[in-house]
């Protein structure tokens, strides 16, 4: 879609072991997840009354991030690292 070649791109294990995810307060209640290095995702991880969610989810797979009881999507690029947060 974005028109880059294939080999700018990184599969979820070299992300996996190249990567951590760091949460950055921006609020009250609400912190931003990015990926070190960066890796271009935009997540955020709301604390609401009704309970933790996130705003799409890192690229990187990160087993010390704490569960969220849902993920809301801006677009379709986020699905596949939520699956492998999912099975976690």
């Amino acid at each position: 879609m974005c028109g880059a070649s294939r080999d700018r791109f990184v599969t979820p294990e070299q992300a996996d072991r190249r990567s951590r995810v760091v949460s950055t307060p921006v609020a009250d209640r609400v912190s931003r997840l990015h990926s070190e290095p960066n890796l271009g995702s935009w997540c955020f991880r709301i604390e609401t009354d009704q309970g933790p969610l996130r705003v799409n989810c890192p690229c990187a797979f990160d087993t010390t991030l704490k569960p969220v009881d849902a993920i809301f999507f801006t677009h379709k690029d986020f699905l596949r690292a939520s699956r492998r947060y999912r099975e976690h």
